[in-house]
């Protein structure tokens, strides 16, 4: 076995799973946990097994049975049930370190209230559409790169969910407009940037008048800096 979806369900069973792998055979049986179910075979690649049920929220190893043998134990060949949230997908899947992207979250058993947190960090807003979606505010991060996404209720446990990833990505910071656009060449006079992309920056270094620094910045937030102009030869240059 390589993957299985879904990777949870309820603990009452019935949740059609398809498992993806290789080696597999016409009349293989599937095993969650301790309970052997019949599958329908597709390929040598796939097969389809619908999940019998438990009776308690927890996570068990799937296998596959054939003449050949059992399956090997795989980190991806796991099945949650619980009675709790399942996620199925995000959209988007990514947005900025800053936070604020509307992220609208789908799956199963999403009943208010909710707390929705990526890695560690409570979203700021999370809205329960319906039983099978959610809408959050991403909340802001430090650092960039995938941070696994969970919606927690009270009820059951949560799933590993490769699917509930939502990726922060460093935005290039942008400059659309400088105010004043002219001031005298001795430098020292207060400009202000705009654009998008600024929370981060450090003078001096960060503002550049050409290849010349800026004496100081201050940021006020994303899309804005104040910036103290330095002595610079007479003439247009890029900002």
């Amino acid at each position: 076995i390589t993957s299985i979806t879904p990777n949870a369900g309820p603990t009452a069973g019935g949740t059609a799973v398809v498992i993806n792998g290789k080696n597999f055979t016409e009349g293989a049986l599937v095993r969650f946990g301790s309970i052997t179910v019949a599958s329908i075979f597709v390929s040598t690649e796939q097969l389809r097994a619908t999940s019998p049920a438990l009776g308690l929220a927890m996570t068990v190893d799937v296998a596959v049975l054939s003449p050949a043998g059992p399956s090997a134990k795989h980190p991806d060949a796991v099945f949650t049930y619980t009675d709790g949230p399942i996620i199925s997908s995000l959209n988007p899947t990514f947005g900025p370190v800053i936070g604020g992207t509307v992220v609208v979250i789908t799956g199963s058993e999403f009943v208010a209230p909710v707390t929705v947190y990526f890695g560690d960090i409570a979203a700021p807003a999370a809205n329960v559409d319906s039983k099978t979606q959610v809408t959050v505010l991403s909340p802001a991060n430090s650092a960039n790169g995938l941070t696994p996404v969970r919606v927690e209720t009270s009820a059951g446990v949560r799933p590993p969910n490769d699917a509930a990833r939502f990726e922060y990505r460093l935005v290039p910071p942008e400059v659309v407009a400088v105010s004043p656009a002219t001031g005298v060449s001795g430098g020292g006079e207060t400009v202000t940037i705009k654009g998008k992309g600024f929370l981060g920056a450090v003078c001096p270094g960060a503002v550049m008048f050409s290849t010349i620094p800026a004496t100081s910045c201050t940021v006020i937030d994303d899309t804005k800096i104040e910036a103290v102009t330095p002595v610079h030869p007479s003439g247009p240059t890029y900002v």
